[in-house]
């Protein structure tokens, strides 16, 4: 037994859980509802799951409940056993597979150290109390040789009772990294990186214990007081640290096997596990300036036996003293922005690679704020898409793939907008307005550069020292790096666009036949894989003829007649598809007909599909007996391909290409749907049903998925927006809803911790009752009152209506009053005027008489003086 774990005896280990987990779900697995039941809807799926994740092996499912998860892994060749801390639980589950099911807390597991490749807990860790967490996975730990595989739940149960600990994915992540794991190099397998923010029923993490040493000089601690100059991105939980380990997973997918994988800016080297695990590279070297991050990381990650190693070196002299052409794929994530001269290092980057090799990088998209600048001190240089693809441009570098990563924030027209995870390829040339948080570019150095470079076919690894034609690249071709960068499906870009430039400069390039056959092929299968105009087909067809009837297939080089072959085959199916059948039928016969032997019998997929296509195109035409012709040549063709000398057509069986048998399968199953086209013939069945049933074969079945794939892409394309909406909606939600719940843990624990004038409040609480008792009162005294008043205001109501009848009286009396009034005013307005006449003669005649009026006068006025006087 391991003396120590992680720094504690085991025997330190508390003695038992507050709770007894026995009894719980003794009574929980007792229940009607449970018994039976399996916590996920597919096992079948989950166990998939697994294996795509860590291999097959030995393995144990800790809290296996009736083993349905367990069964499924032994059926598919694991070496599989349950534990359960439920008798009830465990003899169900032995009754079904004896002996492979044991009693066992999760607490303290009655197993031996590193005991299994790997440990399964799925569901459980949810139905422990949180205090027993770290104890729970520290038995994992000490259980599990290498992997641990767990499905926790992060809601409520239906009961709203089992599940004891629910909390988001980082928080089980953290306690996973502070127990001594780090995330597995296929984590991303199990849980897709554009679903992290959305998951909400549960989460799947998959992890890897660290090695001891590396763990007793590296504690998480001690790491996270290196936190802000270097960091291990597989050791800590959050948005920061998914997005750097998905650049790595995805790199490793566009490692082609056997290359040589230079690492730039390592760090603390957490990206060498993701390649080394994710594909068939060759070597792994990982370059840093910083002591500490090299002996990190190799102290966590190195391997001599499996070529993973670490150096010390500063950018850019640790590249110019390494000799050109030595490295055939280099990964540089977050440093360009950070070096005073980015041309200069992609010039080297370029120097280093081999003709076709790849460069994969990743920049910041305009992180700059209102000022226009960066705020991180540490960058020279602000990218965006424009930028970084003039400057890989401008050092000679083609562009494959154009990607945006963005897991929290990202411009969105010049401003600032919350968004969710997103890894979403974008077509390079409109890949400008492109929104997202880093720029990621897989870019090639030119096949045509550097081609006396010496050329060592390590794609096939496996098939090396195999003098077979399929395998002799260095002497059927002028140029033999453009097998991996344009001729071998798997390896060469998959960018139809570049495909097309590459196979235009090899035929402006190249005299020898092979290299031009090539180019013409994929130039061809170009056109089959777009919507071209027949103006634009015509021209391949014609080359595809003119090669096809040129070749010697009798003394000329058998990588001729592959060519041949494969273009006659393509020129039919162009003609085909455009209407033109007369022309495709010869063209289609031409492949029939070519001696495909010559080079290898797998390239009967190409001649008995051609004789298959001639049949499909007779029954068309009603002409049955054609029909039957090719369907029998088809089948004798099969026939010689499969029925050949195998070790005299391929060498050392157990040395082989990998792709050889699963093309020879593809020759067979072409084979038996000529055989069942002959035998239906003779039977009368409607066409749609005789279709169907040649159709019935694994390469039909591929093509058929392959087809829905590509409409389910159109389709995620055009999703691609709604979901990018939801998720920010999401993300914002979720920020609300931490925001609240952190509010209401707050408050629960002032509610429920005691305060010093808690006293004080209870009393002002009753003061203000006995305040709002008297005020009932009051309010019940000022009710009988305002009924009080509503009486009485009726009784003025009522005098007023009376008072307003006698008014209405006393004015029509008054009107008839001033009538009469109105009579006697009229005479006195007669005498008046009477009186005013005589008034106006008299004034009349005294003015006739002047000096009366001057006596009278003077006379007024001397008794005016005398009066004064």
């Amino acid at each position: 037994m391991r003396s120590r774990l992680f720094g504690v005896t085991k025997t330190a280990l508390p003695e038992g859980s507050a709770m007894d987990y026995r009894a719980t779900y003794d009574e929980y697995w007792n229940r009607e509802d449970r018994q039976g039941e399996s916590s996920f809807g597919c096992v079948s799926t989950v166990a998939e799951e697994i294996q795509r994740c860590v291999g097959v092996g030995s393995i144990v499912d800790i809290g296996c409940g009736h083993g349905h998860l367990v069964r499924e892994l032994n059926q598919r060749g694991f070496d599989a056993r349950g534990v359960d801390v439920s008798n009830v639980a465990v003899d169900a589950a032995n009754a079904t597979s004896p002996g492979r099911f044991q009693f066992g807390s999760i607490l303290d597991l009655p197993l031996e150290d590193a005991s299994f490749d790997c440990v399964v807990s799925t569901d459980c860790f949810e139905h422990l109390e949180q205090a027993d967490v770290p104890r729970a996975l520290a038995e994992l730990w000490r259980v599990a040789r290498q992997d641990v595989y767990l499905r926790i739940a992060l809601k409520e149960d239906r009961d709203d009772r089992w599940h004891l600990t629910v909390k988001d994915r980082e928080w089980w992540e953290t306690c996973c990294y502070e127990a001594g794991f780090r995330k597995h190099p296929r984590y991303f397998l199990a849980s897709p990186f554009g679903c992290l923010d959305q998951q909400t029923d549960h989460c799947t993490i998959v992890l890897s214990k660290i090695k001891d040493k590396a763990l007793e000089r590296y504690p998480l601690a001690a790491l996270l007081a290196e936190r802000q100059l270097h960091t291990d991105m597989s050791r800590e939980a959050g948005r920061r640290s998914d997005a750097h380990n998905m650049r790595y997973f995805e790199a490793a997918r566009r490692v082609r096997p056997g290359d040589r994988v230079l690492d730039i800016a390592c760090g603390l080297g957490y990206g060498a596990t993701q390649i080394t695990h994710n594909s068939r590279c060759a070597s792994y070297l990982g370059i840093d300036n910083s002591d500490y991050a090299i002996d990190y990381a190799q102290a966590s990650f190195g391997d001599e036996a499996a070529a993973i190693r670490f150096e010390k070196g500063s950018l850019p002299e640790c590249l110019a003293a390494r000799e050109a052409d030595s490295f055939d794929f280099i990964a540089s994530f977050e440093t360009l922005e950070h070096l005073q001269d980015p041309a200069g290092f992609l010039r080297e980057c370029r120097r280093l690679l081999t003709p076709g090799g790849r460069l994969m990088l990743s920049v910041p998209n305009d992180w700059t704020e209102a000022d226009g600048k960066d705020p991180n001190p540490h960058h020279f240089h602000v990218y965006t898409w424009n930028r970084i693809l003039q400057e890989l441009r401008e050092e000679g570098f083609l562009i494959e793939q154009t990607v945006a990563e963005t897991v929290s924030r990202r411009k969105e027209d010049g401003a600032w907008a919350t968004h969710g995870y997103e890894w979403r390829e974008h077509e390079v040339r409109s890949v400008e307005t492109a929104a997202g948080e880093w720029c990621i570019l897989l870019a090639m150095k030119s096949p045509f550069e550097n081609t006396k470079a010496a050329f060592t076919n390590s794609a096939f690894a496996e098939a090396v020292g195999q003098s077979s034609n399929v395998m002799d690249f260095s002497n059927q071709y002028e140029n033999p790096w453009l097998v991996r960068s344009l001729i071998t499906r798997g390896l060469r870009t998959e960018r139809a666009a570049l495909q097309h430039e590459l196979a235009d400069e090899v035929l402006g390039r190249s005299q020898r036949s092979a290299d031009r056959g090539a180019a013409l092929c994929v130039k061809a299968y170009v056109q089959l894989g777009g919507e071209s105009a027949w103006s634009e087909s015509e021209p391949v067809v014609e080359a595809c003829e003119r090669y096809a009837g040129s070749v010697d297939v009798g003394a000329g080089p058998p990588i001729e007649v592959r060519w041949a072959v494969s273009l006659a085959y393509a020129g039919g199916l162009l003609a085909m598809r455009s209407g033109q059948r007369d022309r495709a039928k010869r063209l289609l016969q031409q492949a029939v007909d070519l001696p495909f032997m010559r080079y290898s019998p797998v390239l009967g997929t190409k001649t008995v599909g051609a004789a298959l296509l001639l049949a499909r195109l007779a029954v068309a035409d009603r002409l049955n007996d054609e029909a039957r012709t090719w369907f029998r040549r088809g089948l004798e063709l099969s026939q010689q391909a499969v029925t050949a000398d195998w070790s005299a057509n391929y060498g050392d069986l157990a040395r082989q290409p990998l792709p050889l048998f699963k093309e020879l399968a593809e020759v067979l199953e072409l084979g038996g749907q000529c055989a069942a086209g002959l035998a239906l013939l003779e039977i009368d069945m409607p066409a749609p049903v005789f279709w169907e049933q040649i159709g019935a074969s694994k390469s039909a079945e591929v093509e058929r998925l392959t087809s829905e794939i590509t409409s389910l892409n159109e389709q995620s394309q055009k999703a691609g927006e709604v979901l990018a909406w939801h998720q920010q909606q999401l993300s914002t939600w979720h920020g609300a809803y931490e925001h609240w719940r952190a509010q209401a843990e707050h408050w629960q624990g002032v509610a429920e911790s005691p305060h010093p004038s808690l006293q004080h409040w209870n009393d002002q609480a009753a003061l203000w009752r006995d305040l709002v008792e008297q005020s009932k009162i009051e309010i019940d005294q000022l009710r009988g009152m305002l009924e009080q008043q509503q009486a009485s205001q009726q009784h003025w109501n009522a005098q007023a209506a009376l008072w307003r009848d006698l008014v209405e009286k006393a004015y029509a009396e008054n009107e008839h009053l001033r009538a009469e009034a109105d009579r006697p005013r009229g005479t006195l307005g007669h005498l008046k005027q009477s009186l005013r006449r005589r008034v106006d003669s008299a004034r009349a005649k005294w003015m006739r008489r002047p000096h009366r009026l001057d006596s009278t006068k003077a006379k007024a006025s001397e008794e005016a003086t005398l009066h004064k006087e």
